[in-house]
């Protein structure tokens, strides 16, 4: 008996995009190149594609007809949903030993014949069986930022996730770090039986499941040898997945448990202010784009300088209000605008050596400051000279000179120790262009000599990663291309005989 479902183009065109997240372009196994298009009993079509460590289901609306399923490759789907318009259907028919479609031409239907794969090839997927806990919008914007904050690093799996953390009863936390930042937002109750730990993967973030309504979520711990296994649904797509599996970091170890010693909160204009300084100040184009945050009672600043030159570039950010000591630190801008963007408002500083904290309401980052980045603090020497060196006659020599402090707003600050005084570049704030300035690198011991090869062995990595990534995509387009050329030729040559035809 065959199986005909029915399937809408404007469906078709909102759903793969969501479903390409997922499908493997290529793979020993044609099941998973498939799209699976199912009718239930209340006639409802969904489609579901599984790459068998990720798996989802989207419902594209409704088609009359008995409960049945059938197996569509996913490019030739892609092609279809290209050549007709958003208004139109098709119509998918399939045997036990072939696979058609029909469409409209020119207002009339076509048959065209599919790559048939056989339904038993589908591979078996674990059902979630546990009841769904209700999220809302609040989860879903934690969730969002966590995952930006989370590690991209192959060799920190654990940290390639969100955790849902319900260690403490009374709040559960939602939390994201790379080992260089750490993201965490409380106020939440997940009735879940432990820690959960979500993989970022690319659906997660996509806006196509992100703003489809409020989410629900089902969690199943391993039992009896299956392995966990949880689900999240929103109004009309459906994600499975296996959790990251293992302990995740104790990472509240490493969030301050008093306020620093210098607190700055910042008003939305000089949030503003800071977004649109940060591009501009100088050290963009270097590894880490450092900059350094100064606080002082009521005066708050950002400066920078760029490798191999003298001169700091400093930037007075007003509507700001200091409470405590002065207090600088250097950060990765990145993670400044990162902390910024994500609405976190006050900043707790406790020296430059030890974390950052940004908080607001409900949610905090810690930042690890960049050690060697700052501008140091005058430091009291008293140098004891033998009698004979006394009286020898002075030979000035720039490597033993006193360092003369920089003018800035903070009344402790000086420049790095191996430099000549330097004088500074005050600014208003914030202006357009290109500023000028100088830095002296004053990173110094194997010790940052090997995070900084550490750190250039993960941007590699990550490189060839997305290189790998882009490979397959470009493959797929120039398949597509050739695809697309023989469909026009063939839907030109249909025409042709219809054109023919003498009614």
């Amino acid at each position: 008996m065959n199986t005909e479902i029915e399937i809408s183009i404007a469906a078709l065109k909102s759903a793969l995009p969501g479903l390409g997240k997922i499908i493997l372009r290529s793979s020993a196994l044609s099941s998973l190149g498939c799209v699976r298009v199912m009718r239930a009993d209340d006639q409802s079509v969904r489609l579901q594609v599984t790459n068998l460590e990720e798996t989802v289901t989207v419902m594209v609306g409704q088609s009359p007809g008995i409960p049945g399923e059938l197996l569509v490759p996913y490019n030739e789907l892609v092609v279809l949903h290209k050549n007709c318009a958003a208004y139109e259907t098709i119509r998918l028919v399939a045997s036990e030993t072939e696979t058609k479609v029909f469409f409209p031409v020119a207002g009339q239907q076509v048959e065209r014949p599919l790559s048939h794969v056989e339904l038993k090839e589908w591979p078996a997927l674990t059902e979630v069986r546990s009841e769904p806990i209700q999220l809302d919008e609040s989860f879903k914007l934690a969730f969002k930022e966590a995952m930006e904050c989370s590690s991209t690093d192959q060799s920190r799996y654990i940290l390639q996730g969100v955790c849902l953390d319900i260690t403490k009863k009374e709040a559960h936390y939602v939390v994201g770090t790379d080992g260089r930042h750490l993201y965490a937002a409380n106020s939440f109750l997940f009735d879940i039986p432990e820690p959960l730990v979500v993989g970022t993967r690319r659906f997660l973030s996509w806006p196509g499941f992100m703003s489809d309504g409020n989410w629900t979520l089902r969690f199943d711990p391993p039992a009896k040898g299956k392995p966990p296994v949880f689900r999240l649904d929103s109004d009309h797509w459906s994600y499975q997945a296996k959790p990251i599996e293992g302990q995740y970091p104790n990472w509240q170890q490493v969030v301050p448990i008093s306020n620093g010693k210098t607190t700055v909160r910042l008003t939305t204009a000089a949030v503003q202010t800071i977004l649109e300084a940060l591009p501009l100040l100088p050290g963009i184009n270097e590894q880490y784009q450092s900059v350094t945050m100064v606080a002082s009672n009521p005066g708050f600043s950002l400066k920078a300088i760029a490798k191999g030159q003298t001169q700091w570039t400093t930037i007075p950010i007003p509507d700001v209000t200091v409470i405590g000591g002065s207090s600088l630190v250097a950060l990765d801008r990145r993670l400044l605008s990162k902390a910024l963007r994500f609405g976190l408002n006050t900043i707790d500083i406790n020296d430059e050596l030890s974390p950052v904290v940004f908080t607001s309401k409900g949610k905090k980052i810690v930042i690890m400051p960049l050690r060697g980045s700052a501008p140091e603090e005058p430091k009291e020497q008293v140098n004891e000279v033998p009698a004979q060196e006394a009286a020898a006659p002075e030979t000035p020599v720039v490597a033993d000179t006193t360092i003369t402090p920089v003018a800035t707003p903070s009344p402790t600050e000086a420049t790095p120790p191996t430099e000549p005084p330097m004088p500074e570049n005050i600014m208003t704030t914030p202006q357009r262009g290109n500023l000028t300035s100088h830095e002296s690198d004053s990173r110094s011991g194997f010790k940052d000599l090997i995070e900084r090869i550490d750190d250039i062995k993960t941007s590699l990595r990550t490189t060839i990663s997305d290189l790998n990534d882009l490979l397959p995509v470009l493959k797929e387009a120039i398949r597509e291309q050739k695809s697309n050329d023989k469909e026009i030729a063939s839907v030109r040559s249909t025409l042709r005989s219809l054109q023919s035809v003498k009614f």
